[in-house]
């Protein structure tokens, strides 16, 4: 299976297309989300026609709504550009529908999922809403994982991405492609315990729509089962909630271990519990001893959970 290809603003690559002739050059994107990823580079402004360097753009409460408009010189005298600029983006994400997510760029007229400042006619702010492109990505794209550059600084919400963007890849080209009921079934088994992380109640609820296929049209229930799961992986898991999955795993390879292994392995999730070590430490050694007692741990070596993507990224370090 190729690597997920992954929507990101130009300006977070590298490239100068900001208002002011800069960049927003994003290391985390580069270097670390480049080991797992493929990425296509966009800048709704400039595919707007939009030159470089450019007056900055602000979002303006109008009696008609909201408005796009460039800075001037001249105090309350704004050029208005919110046509081009939304025709633009709706343009540009109706192309965009083969993507696995979307980086976009934190409060950016175009590309702020949320945050963005919106102005009175006055020039005072009011209140923050989304930028138009990304909101056209949103309204176009409801499961696709998205995420603002921002946000991507926590490591929680930084891993919350990347196993969406990593799920939300394999559902749509190895169980979209193929669909079956058996194709949703394994592919369920694969990520159940990913689930229980980021929302038990979620957890139950994805198995009771899978427990009859059988009934109804098996692309409709498919269907209705990926927007629930997507929408359940958004809860960023939490460690009370991961220590509940750690033990339930323990629970498939424990009456398989030596004394002195169940010992390493509990002290190994209790300090993770306590914040002592993280996240990827009691996963190594479950990982580990499930590979090592193969064939009896079958089911507990095809669990997503304990390897969702290159232990080289890193990503379970500081969760």
């Amino acid at each position: 299976m190729n690597k997920p290809i992954v929507g990101v603003s130009s300006c977070l690559l590298g490239d100068n297309v900001r208002f002011n002739g800069g960049h927003k050059h994003s290391r985390l994107v580069t270097e670390v989300f480049s080991q797992l990823f493929e990425f296509r580079a966009f800048c709704p402004e400039v595919a707007a026609g939009m030159g470089t360097p450019r007056p900055a753009i602000r979002l303006v409460q109008r009696p008609e709504g909201t408005r796009a408009e460039f800075s001037t010189a001249q105090p309350g005298v704004n050029q208005d550009v919110t046509v081009i600029l939304r025709s633009t983006s709706e343009s540009l994400a109706d192309t965009m529908g083969d993507l696995d997510g979307f980086v976009l760029t934190q409060k950016s007229p175009s590309c702020g999922m949320g945050g963005v400042k919106l102005y009175h006619a006055n020039g005072n702010p009011v209140s923050s809403t989304r930028g138009l492109f990304a909101d056209a990505l949103l309204q176009r794209y409801p499961d696709i994982p998205m995420e603002d550059s921002g946000r991507l600084n926590d490591d929680v919400l930084r891993e919350n991405f990347v196993a969406r963007v990593v799920i939300y890849h394999e559902w749509k080209h190895t169980v979209a492609n193929q669909l079956s009921a058996k194709a949703v079934l394994d592919f369920h088994t694969r990520h159940k315990f990913t689930v229980m992380a980021h929302c038990v109640k979620a957890y139950k609820q994805l198995g009771r729509m899978l427990s009859d296929l059988s009934q109804g049209e098996i692309e409709t229930r498919a269907k209705a089962y990926f927007s629930a799961l997507m929408r359940a992986l958004t809860i960023p898991a939490s460690r009370k909630r991961h220590t509940n999955v750690l033990q339930h795993l323990q629970g498939y390879v424990k009456d398989f271990m030596a004394p002195e292994e169940k010992q390493v392995l509990s002290e190994a999730i209790e300090h993770y519990r306590q914040g002592h070590v993280p996240l990827v430490v009691p996963v190594t050694l479950l990982r580990c001893f499930a590979q090592a007692h193969a064939p009896h741990t079958r089911y507990l070596n095809q669990q997503s959970y304990l390897r969702p993507y290159p232990i080289e990224m890193r990503l379970r370090n500081g969760i």
